[in-house]
């Protein structure tokens, strides 16, 4: 959470994005909400079922990877 916080706050990044293809706009709000959801998933950790966490943190990692591919294979192409 510090580092989203502290090295690309959400408003700089939605800022940014503002003149972005609605595409790639997207897929970095799609980037966004899994960074969230792996922070919240990681402060559950001690109140998770170790195995499910490692599944769950198995699958958002596995996510946010195939959408920064994504993301970049869009930025390439301009």
């Amino acid at each position: 959470m510090a580092a989203t916080l502290f090295l690309a706050p959400q408003r700089s990044r939605s800022a940014e994005m503002g003149n972005a293809d609605p595409a790639l706009r997207a897929l970095v709000e799609q980037r966004d909400a899994l960074e969230r959801q792996i922070g919240e998933l990681k402060l559950r950790k001690d109140k998770t079922d170790p195995a499910r966490y490692e599944q769950d943190l198995e699958k958002l990692l596995t996510d946010l990877a195939l959408k920064t591919r994504a993301i970049r294979d869009l930025e390439a192409k301009k």
